[in-house]
């Protein structure tokens, strides 16, 4: 597909398309005839009404930090939300936001209301920036996903969460409208509230394909969830969009909700001879309002880090809280007398063998320890046949019996690291093979885990959407990953949503689930 006479930018040597064709993960490769990089809202609707008009495949990318294989094409054209940086580029804001002031930096720029804590944001701002724009005025925009590279379209299309969604929740929590441009090629805002479905009914504004689509309804798991479409009964809109992988329409702006920056800040890294004793130390500070996020990380996770860190202590395991705190007085970054000796008093209580606590500048050697795991694992997996992460998590009455799923699927022998997000139950098991023989097995553990997250009434999918992922199921057969999660019978529920929200099936073909099958000619003999 070739657009004439634009000034939407198009890329089509080979070098620079395969920079689209893939992810974080190294797992998918893809291809694509052209990568389109729109700068505004009317250059969206350009690309993807010229894209419906020749029935070509559009596949949405955002940084590319996805680990599932969304953004990875199979043919068609890429849609690239690098340019769209600049609000405004965005036409018929909503709620007056035309007077709100603008925040901007050297190439991007973002309108804010202060009094309200609201922004509005371009899709292709990632959180970092959007972070440096909010600090001068003392606000932070909650999600905080742990690659904070990512873009505001991605981390909406997925749900996007992390460690301190323990404290603020998911993204979805703090979208309050979208600026969207449908499989059809046009531009719509949808606010929070305005599209709501009654009784399975919704009614959509003019610019979608069908003015109203009858909603099925999955059985949502009680727990953080990025898999599948959040299909309720009462679905507003909005809420059904986030998270929906770029399936339904394309993200191209956004009303967040913004909270007062916290700070100051402290994190206390506790390590422990049980993994018993740190699970009871976080459980002890569940209901404390100074925690923002309680992450976890297993004897082999820290074995990992010891390679960057040796100072590491050689423990079982470590619970690492981030906290508010109340400073000293004046410009001090310390904190008010006791608080400090009352946090060392309590993990020591819990049987904490060792305690490392950070605040002020030394917080970002804390938070280059915790990102440091990810790192050693994919030096370790680059030499070898790659890794299997899950992403499950369960309610917390389930997560004693997941934790002993864990530990048994670990006996089997294969090299793993268990670390993540333990305030909310959430926790990864990186599965490292040495061969392809322990690769295989891996799979077969790993489903079984999935398995397990959804008999217990959690997810398969807490914070990284589903993407392209399939799993053989017991037969061998390679089955969609979310099939595992809601059977055939939600595939075809979603399958159905997406039908009615992009007829021709445009957008991002085979994320989430497969095309329906196209009805076949009737033969009269």
């Amino acid at each position: 597909m070739k657009l004439h006479d634009t000034s939407v930018r198009q890329v089509t040597d080979p070098e620079s398309v395969s920079r689209y064709t893939n992810d974080e993960s190294s797992a998918f490769r893809g291809e694509a005839s052209a990568v389109f990089l729109p700068s505004s809202s009317r250059e969206v609707e350009e690309v993807v009404r010229e894209a419906a008009r020749e029935g070509t495949a559009v596949t949405l990318s955002g940084a590319g930090t996805s680990i599932t294989g969304a953004r990875v094409p199979d043919g068609g054209i890429v849609l690239a939300t690098d340019r769209l940086r600049d609000i405004r580029a965005v036409p018929g804001l909503p709620e007056r936001a035309d007077a709100w002031s603008e925040v901007s930096s050297a190439d991007a720029c973002i309108r804010l209301c202060k009094g309200e804590r609201r922004a509005l944001v371009p899709a292709g701002l990632r959180l970092c920036e959007l972070d440096e724009l909010l600090s001068p005025h003392d606000l932070l925009y909650p999600p905080d996903p742990t690659e904070m590279t990512a873009m505001i379209g991605g981390t909406i299309a997925t749900n996007a969460s992390g460690a301190r969604s323990y404290r603020y929740g998911a993204t979805r929590r703090w979208v309050e409208a979208l600026l969207v441009v449908t499989a059809t090629g046009t531009a719509a805002w949808i606010s929070r509230g305005e599209y709501v479905a009654r009784d399975g009914r919704l009614e959509l504004p003019s610019a979608f394909p069908q003015r109203s689509v009858d909603l099925p309804s999955l059985p949502l798991p009680h727990t953080k969830n990025a898999a599948g479409l959040r299909l309720t009964a009462d679905v507003d809109l909005v809420d059904l969009i986030v998270g929906s992988e770029g399936i339904l329409a394309v993200v191209v702006a956004a009303l967040v909700r913004l909270v007062p920056r916290p700070t100051p800040l402290m994190q206390i890294a506790a390590f422990f001879d049980a993994p018993d004793d740190a699970l009871a130390c976080a459980d002890g500070t569940r209901e404390d309002p100074d925690v923002l996020s309680i992450e976890y990380f297993d004897a082999s996770a820290l074995d990992f880090i010891r390679h960057e860190y040796p100072q590491t202590p050689r423990a079982a395991s470590c619970v690492m809280f981030e906290l508010t705190y109340d400073p000293a007085g004046g410009s001090s970054p310390h904190p008010q007398d006791g608080f400090l000796e009352r946090w060392i008093g309590r993990v020591g209580e819990a049987s904490a063998t060792g305690d490392w606590a950070a605040a002020g500048e030394q917080l970002e050697m804390m938070k280059a320890f915790r990102h440091a795991l990810p790192e050693q694992v994919n030096r370790w997996v680059a030499q070898r046949v790659g890794k299997l992460g899950t992403d499950m998590a369960v309610p917390a009455a389930a997560f004693p019996r997941m934790w002993r799923r864990y530990e048994e699927v670990r006996s089997a022998g294969i090299a793993s690291v268990l670390f993540g997000h333990l305030g909310e139950y959430h926790l990864h098991l990186n599965f490292l093979p040495e061969n392809e023989e322990e690769l295989s097995r891996a799979r077969e553990l790993y489903r079984d885990l999935a398995r397990t997250a959804v008999e217990l009434g959690g997810t398969i999918s807490a914070e990284h959407g589903v993407g392209k992922k399939k799993l053989a199921d017991e037969a061998g057969v390679l089955q969609p990953y979310l099939s595992f999660m809601y059977g055939e019978v939600g595939l075809c529920s979603i399958q159905q949503t997406k039908a009615a929200f992009d007829p021709g099936w445009l957008l991002n073909p085979g994320t989430m689930v497969p095309r329906l099958p196209q009805p076949q000619p009737r033969v009269i003999l």
